[in-house]
Order: C-alpha cells, then sequence, then structure tokens
C-alpha cells in the first residue's frame, strides 16, 4: 500500500533522530558517556537512550532541498 504523504498532515508525525553507534558499545559505555558529556558540557543528557533496531534489509538515502520539498522527490 502506497503512502498518500499530504504536506498538511506532517505535524501529526512524530520523528527520533538517530546516530549509529558501533554494534560493540554497550549500555555501560552509553551510560558513562551520557555522563560525561552532561559533567563536561554541562548538558541533560536524559533524553538520550541506546536502542536496537532490527528492520532487516534497508537503504540509506540523502534527501537534498527543504523538507517541504520531499513529497516531490
Amino acid at each position: 500500500m502506497a503512502f498518500d504523504f499530504k504536506k498538511e498532515y506532517k505535524e501529526a508525525f512524530h520523528w527520533i533522530a538517530l546516530i549509529r553507534l558501533p554494534d560493540f558499545v554497550t549500555a555501560e559505555e552509553f551510560a558513562w558517556a551520557q555522563e560525561e558529556a552532561a559533567r563536561k558540557k554541562g548538558i541533560d543528557t536524559s533524553a538520550a537512550e541506546l536502542l536496537t533496531i532490527e528492520e532487516g534489509l534497508c537503504a540509506q538515502i540523502m534527501h537534498l532541498g527543504p523538507y517541504d520539498d520531499e513529497p516531490r522527490q
């Protein structure tokens, strides 16, 4: 089933920003990195979490231009 993207529905989406970490990074190392960032930079890292996502075969693509142009791409 094709998804019919409507620009006016964009506000209803819930997005999450992800950073790929090597498979060998453990929960303990992640917690250490959070503590170090909080201590050194004085930032709140409590919202950061270590996730493992199993999605199967996928592709990584880069969108060039404003996000409002995505439906035309």
